[in-house]
């Protein structure tokens, strides 16, 4: 579970946008399961920048001090919005869960912590824009916000 979870976040890593260049991927379990995620019409707001103002950025450490504690991680995958001035307007953090639950529902309990701690460094980082976090569930092949 752990190897196919590490390798299904490497190659997701991998990943820009899938309509502006294309992503060879391995014939293995892992390689099948992202080839599909890409594939998903549910989920190419995730994979594909469409001609939209989205800076990208993948496995971004974010370390910040929250209420005294310091909070210390990495971010699958980090989209920065920015409006025809060039401002950051909106910011999506998308976490990849390749957790084997009956419903992807339950990630949202599971990790709601970490997404909130993540929402509140970008919050100070970017104040005046809307922060979003979305938890894909792999293994369901859905998008869950959180």
């Amino acid at each position: 579970g752990m190897r196919f979870g590490s390798e299904v976040h490497s190659l997701l890593e991998s990943v820009a946008w899938a309509d502006e260049t294309p992503c060879l991927l391995p014939e293995s379990e892992a390689g099948r399961v992202v080839a599909g995620l890409l594939r998903n019409p549910a989920l190419s707001e995730v994979f594909e920048r469409r001609g939209r103002a989205i800076r990208l950025f993948r496995e971004q450490a974010a370390d910040a001090i929250l209420d005294g504690c310091h909070l210390s991680g990495v971010i699958d995958r980090l989209h920065l919005h920015h409006n025809a001035a060039g401002a950051v307007e909106r910011v999506e953090i998308i976490d990849f869960k390749t957790d084997a639950v009956k419903r992807p529902e339950d990630l949202v309990e599971r990790y709601s912590g970490q997404l909130a701690a993540y929402r509140a460094a970008m919050r100070i980082i970017y104040p005046a824009a809307a922060v979003e976090c979305l938890v894909l569930s792999v293994r369901h092949g859905r998008l869950i916000a959180v």
